[in-house]
């Protein structure tokens, strides 16, 4: 029985000479090839032509696309030094702007801000038992709405007088541990 035309490429047979020629290649290249099963042994020191090739180029394509990810994930010396410096750069100019007292930590912020709501909560909690012996016999709404909006305001004015001199007392303390 004739062989098809696909039985008669798959089984070309060639020397490593071919190979090397049909490849670009080394003869001890081939044989590396081999032994890395991406050229066919069909025989001792014979081939089949079109498996290799095949395997060939899927084994040049492979390490193509490994060279290219190798590439990609190069690291660029002088932009990783740019970018060091320029993170050094920031956080001087935030040491800078804490010593000038223009920059204060979240937590000191917090710290202190607390303290004010919660003092300013005490207060404003506290007016109704400080005015209610005052305002039992007052029946003059005038006299009460004036006796209210002075102990609100008072008590607002308190919340206002912001004074930057907490933080750095809060960042001495802080250094000095």
């Amino acid at each position: 029985m004739p062989k098809t035309q696909n039985e008669l490429t798959d089984a070309i047979v060639v020397s490593p000479k071919v190979l090397e020629r049909a490849f670009n290649i080394g003869e001890r290249r081939v044989r590396q090839l081999a032994q890395e099963n991406i050229l066919v042994k069909s025989g001792r020191g014979r081939y089949l032509f079109i498996d290799s090739v095949s395997n060939y180029i899927t084994h040049l394509k492979a390490n193509n696309d490994i060279k290219n990810n190798v590439e990609e994930s190069e690291i660029d010396y002088d932009e990783e030094k740019a970018k060091h410096e320029k993170a050094k750069r920031i956080k001087a100019e935030l040491e800078l702007k804490k010593m000038e007292n223009t920059l204060h930590e979240a937590t000191d912020v917090e710290a202190i801000m607390t303290d004010m709501i919660y003092n300013f909560r005490a207060k404003i909690l506290a007016i109704p038992s400080m005015l209610a012996p005052s305002l039992a016999n007052e029946h003059d709404v005038n006299v009460v709405n004036k006796l209210l909006k002075e102990t609100l305001q008072q008590s607002l004015i308190e919340l206002s007088d912001y004074d930057s001199s907490m933080f750095t007392d809060e960042d001495d303390d802080n250094d000095s541990t």
